[in-house]
Formats: structure tokens, sequence, C-alpha cells
């Protein structure tokens, strides 16, 4: 899982939109983001993934 998150926050850093890591995140966790999970403010960072990956109840 951890590897997951540090491409998502590498796509985060190289300016990719909350959309395209929402999406990376879905295939690669297997999981459905909520609309209101899609924004910089859940997914612009490591920890913010983790944190809203851990609001989904995923092991990390």
């Amino acid at each position: 899982m951890h590897r997951i998150v540090d491409e998502a926050a590498g796509a985060v850093a190289a300016g990719a939109s909350p959309v395209s890591i929402a999406i990376h995140l879905e295939e690669a966790c297997d999981i459905v983001l909520p609309d209101s999970f899609i924004s910089a403010e859940r997914l612009g960072s490591a920890d913010a993934i983790l944190g809203t990956l851990r609001e989904l109840g995923e092991p990390v």
C-alpha cells in the first residue's frame, strides 16, 4: 500500500490533478472514492492520501 501512496504522492508533486490521483488510487487499490473525497485537500500530499485511505478503512 505504501508503494501506491508513494506513486500517488509523486504524481501530486508532478502536478497531477486530484481526479488523476483518484483514478490511480481507485485502480491500484480496487476501491471507489466518493466524489467528496476527490479534492486537493484529500489527495494533495502523501499524508493526505494516507488519511483518506484510512478513512475508507483501507489497511495502510
